[in-house]
């Protein structure tokens, strides 16, 4: 579940990040709630990354 979410994360910190680049207005549906500058982006494109690429432990060995 957490890679799923880390996915959406991880499309919606590019799709705002190249928005703001290329088209100089932020692109997906973070932008709709908050006004977030192009580091967040990043961040949220790193936090997305480390959940969606991240391998998860479930405990059995």
């Amino acid at each position: 579940m957490l890679k799923i979410l880390g996915y959406v994360i991880l499309i919606q910190g590019v799709l705002g990040f190249g928005g703001l680049v290329l088209r100089d207005r932020a692109m997906g549906f973070v932008h709709t709630f908050a006004d977030v500058p192009p580091a967040g982006y990043l961040a949220l494109t790193l936090v997305g990354g480390l959940l969606a690429f991240w391998p998860a432990r479930t405990g059995e060995r």
